[in-house]
């Protein structure tokens, strides 16, 4: 679901989409990492509260290579908290 949401994005941001290296393209590789989710267990029978330190976290990472050669040209990551 991930990189199909990512996919459509950068297609409706006017960028042409393709599945082969060439000249003049990008490969570009997100991921997810880091995922901290605070999930309560609500399966426990009975009336419960519960209560969370923190909303959970991740860090997207995105690199840019060039199709052609895999080198690096850049690579963002940005880590964020649940909430924020």
């Amino acid at each position: 679901m991930f990189r199909e949401i990512f996919r459509d994005e950068l297609a409706r941001g006017g960028y042409q989409l393709v599945d082969q290296p060439g000249p003049e393209t990008l490969r570009v590789t997100p991921a997810i990492i880091n995922l901290f989710i605070t999930a309560p267990d609500t399966s426990a029978p009975g009336r419960s509260r519960t209560y969370t330190a923190d909303p959970g976290r991740m860090t997207l990472v995105v690199e840019l290579r060039d199709s052609e050669t895999g080198t690096l040209l850049a690579r963002a990551v940005d880590t964020q908290t649940g909430g924020s």
